[in-house]
């Protein structure tokens, strides 16, 4: 061990912290060599904190509260202008997502606490707080089935829904397993396995299924298109290995699913769940975070500069996130100039682009394909005049050799200072040198 940390110091190791309980994690390696060591460190799925290991700490605000999953798996509630570091469940750990960054969202869906006040039991009955929910309150209601040799089912009627919206609660499996979801208006439906983790049987509806521990899942919903209303959302508990055609069978009086936090977004993929305890609704603010003023300037390089930075998003960006756009970082200017790492769907290229700005476009090109929902990925890029470059995921590296600098003057960390589009999602982390990196040394940084 001696002669590996010696080995590494040598090279261009940075101790980070006092390295106690780090071990090997506790040293950043300087893959540019010595004397090349980021200006600007932001690792927050390590140390849960938004205060930079090197460089200036970053603004955040967010003008309301927010949840999300820590470190035990319990969903909790981060103040106004609390940062989330959310974790997700990977059937067996609780993994460090970092930071969570969210467009405004609102949840539509009244009582979401309280299912037995707002949903109506059809052929069953609701049970209030008769187990632990995802945030350790006992408030999770049961829907038991009775003996009626029909359908075992709950509905709700929201009112005009027009447009395309995401449905999303948590459920537990409580002697039934098997839950289809169907919309009425226009037809649309899908079904879900809770032991199996996956999804079945579905038309027109597309949904996901993420299990946050303890035996519950967080299911999601997107029913497309709705022309009128989203009369009749209704939730079905079909019998044995069938899908909604098995929906009609003899109940025991005993089983059914355990049900909390219901919510429906208007849009086209669900995002953090939003408690609303009103007969209205509730509005989660933006997360917002940037590097402004001398903070900037102090660690920003006019000329040339490169940045690593690792993420991931809570949707496909297919699915319209952040209207195609979902910014992993921008350097910006007042005077409408930047630096972009972002998602691109249209036009063309699509992909992780690296989009650089000065008055006209100077570069514009994709690195690769837009990560999958929940994959993290790794991307690095540099700026200089007439050298752009970056690499995604270990791939090699895509320039453009023409084009100038702009004179930006602050960061915007997962959202455009000057157009939010947010990423909607997780910075794991964010390094930057006030230098233009060998395309050797990117390739490996997105490793």
């Amino acid at each position: 061990m001696r002669d590996l940390l010696s080995i590494g110091t040598s090279r261009g190791c940075e101790m980070i912290g006092t390295g106690i309980g780090l071990g090997l994690a506790g040293y950043r390696i300087n893959p540019a060599g010595f004397g090349a060591l980021p200006a600007l460190d932001l690792w927050f799925s390590n140390f849960k904190t938004l205060t930079a290991t090197t460089g200036p700490t970053p603004s955040f605000s967010r003008a309301s509260s927010g949840t999300y999953f820590d470190a035990a798996g319990l969903l909790q509630t981060a103040s106004t202008n609390g940062a989330r570091f959310n974790h997700t469940y990977n059937g067996a750990n609780w993994v460090s997502r970092g930071l969570l960054i969210e467009e405004q969202r609102t949840n539509l869906h009244k009582y979401s606490e309280a299912a037995a006040s707002i949903y109506n039991p059809g052929n069953g009955s609701f049970t209030s707080n008769v187990s632990t929910a995802p945030d350790g309150t006992l408030t999770a209601e049961k829907y038991t089935e009775n003996t009626a040799s029909d359908q075992h089912a709950f509905n709700m009627n929201p009112g005009s829904l027009v447009g395309t919206h995401t449905f999303s609660l948590f459920l537990k499996e409580a002697g039934r397993y098997k839950v289809a979801f169907l919309c009425q208006t226009p037809v649309q439906f899908i079904c879900f396995d809770l032991r199996a983790n996956t999804t079945f049987d579905a038309s027109g509806a597309t949904g996901t299924i993420k299990d946050v521990g303890n035996g519950w899942r967080r299911i999601t919903v997107t029913y497309n298109s709705l022309t009128n209303y989203f009369d009749n959302v209704v939730i079905l508990l079909p019998d044995g290995a069938g899908g909604i055609g098995a929906r009609f069978y003899t109940g025991d009086n005993s089983s059914g699913v355990l049900v909390w936090g219901t919510q429906i977004e208007a849009a086209p993929f669900a995002s953090s769940y939003i408690p609303n305890l009103s007969n209205g609704s509730t509005t989660r603010s933006a997360d917002v975070m940037q590097i402004t003023g001398t903070n900037f300037s102090s660690f920003w390089n006019l000329s040339e500069g490169s940045f690593a930075v690792e993420y991931d998003r809570l949707a496909n960006n297919s699915s319209g996130l952040s209207g195609g756009y979902p910014t992993t970082l921008a350097a910006a200017s007042s005077n409408n100039d930047w630096i972009i790492l972002a998602g691109s769907i249209a036009p063309s290229p699509v992909g992780e682009v690296l989009a650089v700005y000065s008055s006209t476009s100077q570069a514009y090109f994709s690195a690769g394909s837009s990560p999958l929902a929940g994959v993290t990925a790794k991307m690095a890029a540099c700026y200089k005049a007439n050298d752009f470059a970056a690499s995604l995921n270990g791939s090699t590296v895509s320039t453009d050799t023409s084009g100038t600098v702009p004179a930006c003057d602050r960061l915007g960390i997962g959202y455009w200072p000057f157009g939010n589009a947010p990423i909607n999602g997780h910075i794991a982390r964010l390094r930057y040198w006030n230098t233009r990196l060998d395309n050797a040394t990117l390739r490996a940084l997105s490793t």
